[in-house]
């Protein structure tokens, strides 16, 4: 963290690689970390789109209702998942007053064109998705 911000590099949330910060005895830490460098924010674990298993469904309950949100006081936005599970979960309304973190993992394919980490065309995936949706940041929340 130390040296992220030397960079200058402001952090809005955190985050992790794999979403390890979302197992129950690193998030601890994570917290503990975030208040210390005043990060209010940490990413929920996915709760959008198809769950797999009733005790998965559980565990992110408890993580992100109980320990993130109650316990721990952390902020966050309500829903998190990545385009397909944005589209599952609200195929036919948005959610009314609540934000939604929709994670992409964008890169450039071998020919030069914008793809996400499905190798699908991110333009594509993207268009119309937002319609009716105020953009917002980790930081408006």
């Amino acid at each position: 963290m130390d040296r992220v911000i030397a960079a200058g590099i402001l952090s809005s949330h955190i985050d992790s690689h794999h979403h390890v910060h979302t197992e129950w005895a690193i998030v601890k830490l994570v917290v503990k970390l975030g208040k210390e460098y005043g990060i209010h924010n940490i990413r929920l674990t996915r709760n959008l789109g198809r769950q797999n298993g009733y005790l998965k469904k559980i565990y992110k309950g408890a993580f992100n209702r109980w320990y993130l949100k109650g316990y721990a006081g952390i902020k966050g936005t309500d829903y998190f998942g990545d385009i397909d599970d944005f589209r599952y979960s609200f195929a036919d309304r948005l959610p009314a007053g609540k934000s939604v973190e929709v994670m992409v993992h964008p890169l450039f394919d071998g020919t030069g064109e914008l793809v996400d980490y499905d190798q699908q065309d991110l333009q594509n995936k993207l268009k119309g998705l937002f319609e009716g949706c105020n953009i917002l940041s980790y930081n408006d929340l």
